[in-house]
């Protein structure tokens, strides 16, 4: 599953609410027989609002009204709802304040704590450091260094990044 670097493009349907940005991707789960079990849905979408602690009115307000870091929840939920068991953040940070992007740390670890398969692209060298226990450094699509948490050095990492190798 994606966590696009751009939520609002790539990741939700602004005009859409909530729950129905949510199920999305599993639809099919919640027919039966070209019916929509909304009781079933109702149920899954706020069980993830509450368990990621989406701020919203509910889960039918639109979700183009969230925060930027509330809506980076709601895309997480879709995919949490899909079953999806290894997830790629694309800067997964960006655009949401100080506060939102603690809460938004503390999902991807705790994903991770669960065994879900969690991988994090970002050019925030800081935020890298506190989500991953191992970095790959690519230079023009090729891996240039490898480190794992007791090797992370801020220098040597960006030498890495910047000069290939």
């Amino acid at each position: 599953a994606l966590v696009p670097e751009s939520r609002k493009t790539q990741g939700l349907l602004l005009n859409l609410s909530v729950w129905e940005n949510a199920v999305v991707p599993s639809l099919k789960k919640y027919t039966w027989f070209g019916l929509l079990k909304y009781s079933t849905m109702y149920k899954h979408v706020n069980a993830q609002v509450e368990q990621l602690r989406v701020v919203t009115p509910s889960i039918q307000a639109s979700v183009k009204n969230l925060s930027g870091g509330n809506q980076q929840k709601v895309v997480i939920a879709k995919w949490l709802l899909k079953n999806s068991n290894i997830l790629l953040f694309d800067e997964p940070t960006q655009g949401i304040d100080i506060g939102a992007k603690e809460e938004v740390y503390k999902i991807i670890k705790g994903l991770s704590d669960k065994g879900f398969g969690v991988i994090v692209a970002s050019s925030e060298l800081a935020e890298l450091v506190q989500l991953c226990d191992r970095m790959v450094i690519l230079f023009n699509g090729n891996i240039v260094g490898e480190f794992q948490q007791v090797d992370f050095r801020d220098e040597a990492i960006l030498h890495c990044a910047v000069t290939g190798g």
